[in-house]
């Protein structure tokens, strides 16, 4: 009696861990896209109309930098959540991480979004800094890079961030027996 009592409070515990899992993972998926896909809408916008090549500039760094905190928050997701994501998930989604340190991006966030000052230098943050690590998250080819985040025209399991994410999350939601979208109470 006191097993079943136990497996069913794991169950509990375990349950509830997934379904914030789904919901932070549907954030995730919307903030891929929506990076991605501003791209795009600004990429259009800028043929349209004249806009100076600093407007430019800033609205492709708003939309990668969105993106670079994204999947730093991907690397924090799994360090927190690799407990409940499904057997047939892990690889994955430790190949994901991997290959998301090795782009530098938990790096780059820490020491250049949020920052204008390099503390190792203790001097402002050099635009060179700065596009060294965008050629290593990139892989020096920033239309590539969003292929790689969100596929709109085929997010094929595992070859984008978005259909890694959408499976963990459907795959969660199966496992959990999670039939309605968990939203936090406010």
């Amino acid at each position: 009696m006191v097993s079943v009592n136990l497996s069913l409070c794991f169950f509990s515990t375990m349950r509830s861990r997934g379904i914030e899992a789904v919901r932070i993972l549907n954030d995730f998926i919307a903030d891929a896209v929506v990076g991605t896909r501003s791209v795009d809408l600004f990429d259009r916008l800028t043929k349209d109309r004249s806009l100076s090549e600093g407007t430019k500039v800033g609205m492709a760094r708003m939309c990668y930098f969105h993106l670079i905190l994204l999947l730093a928050k991907w690397v924090e997701f799994y360090e927190k959540y690799n407990s409940v994501i499904p057997a047939d998930c892990v690889k994955e989604c430790r190949a994901l991480t991997k290959e998301i340190r090795k782009r530098q991006v938990p790096g780059f966030r820490n020491k250049y979004v949020g920052h204008v000052w390099n503390k190792d230098t203790n001097q402002p943050l050099s635009s060179k800094e700065i596009s060294r690590y965008m050629e290593a998250v990139t892989k020096g080819d920033g239309a590539a890079f969003l292929l790689w985040v969100n596929d709109s025209k085929g997010n094929r399991y595992p070859n984008s961030v978005v259909s890694i994410i959408s499976h963990v999350r459907d795959r969660l939601r199966v496992q959990y027996k999670i039939d309605r979208e968990p939203f936090e109470e406010t």
